[in-house]
């Protein structure tokens, strides 16, 4: 999903289902280039669940591209930041439950967090005019942790190379949690695979249509016994792209705003 250390997960949906547009409005307009302002933060999209093929997990994913290992460190930059006014910031709009406290607002955080990047695979681009028209997301953790080695071994030298062989597929990015700040995320390992289609369904077809063609190189996945692999999906799902935003000086921000 990148070339950058890091990666700052927010998984999120409406307070309020009528109020979508709203609330993408204020989240893909405004929201992520002000988080842009923050030096290492590079690029940042969002996606909306397409399909959930296992597992469930929240409807809306943004990612950041967070150039740094010190994650501590970066979230209190990103802390400090926030607490410090600019005009171009706009407000979240409020909840429609006015029993919120005015915190939450209409986007409710289901889970935050930083991952660290373990390896990549093909070519990443995850922002600008050839960012992915979708992604497939993989939540994992081994069934045995003290089988980690094996786990990540058979992940990163088999199995995501195995993977965008598939038509559309073009890069994998595998993290493991490194800080959650709130909520929590549905596993402490993602892997990030970029897609060249928003055709979901198509994409999902092919794939399984080249799992299932026989390949010298693929190896199966470990097993512990005869009926559990070493690897435990969380979740397995799609998300198309929402937006992109827009990493550009304070100034520039201004005036694209007031245009």
């Amino acid at each position: 999903m990148g070339p950058t250390d890091s990666m700052m997960v927010v998984l999120t949906h409406p307070e309020d289902p009528a109020r979508d547009d709203e609330y993408n409005f204020w989240y893909s307009g405004n929201h992520l280039s002000d988080v842009l302002l923050i030096p290492g933060f590079e690029s940042a999209s969002r996606f909306k669940q397409a399909i959930s093929v296992q597992g469930t997990a929240p409807q809306y994913a943004a990612l950041y591209q967070v150039d740094s290992k010190d994650v501590v460190a970066t979230q209190e930059v990103l802390m400090k930041h926030f607490a410090t006014e600019n005009e171009f910031r706009e407000p979240m709009p409020l909840a429609t439950n006015n029993s919120l406290p005015a915190s939450e607002g209409l986007i409710s955080v289901d889970s935050w967090g930083y991952y660290e990047k373990i390896s990549d695979t093909g070519t990443a681009i995850p922002s600008g005019d050839d960012g992915p028209k979708a992604i497939m997301t993989v939540w994992t953790h081994p069934h045995d942790p003290s089988k980690i080695d094996e786990f990540n071994h058979w992940y990163d030298s088999n199995h995501v190379i195995d993977v965008i062989k598939a038509p559309h597929f073009r890069s994998a990015t595998r993290y493991k949690q490194a800080m959650q700040i709130r909520g929590e995320m549905p596993a402490p390992y993602l892997c990030v695979y970029e897609l060249d289609s928003a055709d979901i369904d198509d994409v999902h077809a092919e794939l399984m249509k080249w799992l299932s063609t026989p390949d010298d190189f693929r190896l199966p996945m470990p097993q512990l016994d005869e009926e559990n692999g070493l690897v435990q999906i969380d979740f397995w799902g799609y998300y198309t792209t929402v937006a992109q935003g827009h990493k550009a000086p304070l100034e520039e921000l201004l005036a694209a705003q007031s245009s």
